[in-house]
């Protein structure tokens, strides 16, 4: 499933892992929108900035 970003909540995200799929949210282009993916346990996430994506999920996630 690929909701907006801006759409995205966490109840939503457990109904659609739930179901099997999986969540790639678009456009994640802020560290704001990046917590909220993270916080819901995306599996994918679609970006303009994909460098900035990187280097945020490198320190994050280490």
């Amino acid at each position: 499933m690929g909701p907006s970003i801006d759409g995205l909540s966490l109840g939503a995200a457990r109904g659609v892992h739930e179901a099997g799929m999986t969540v790639n949210p678009w456009t994640v282009n802020s560290a704001a929108q990046l917590e909220v993916a993270l916080a819901c346990g995306v599996d994918t996430i679609t970006t303009d900035e994909p460098a900035w994506l990187q280097r945020e999920l490198d320190v994050r996630l280490g």
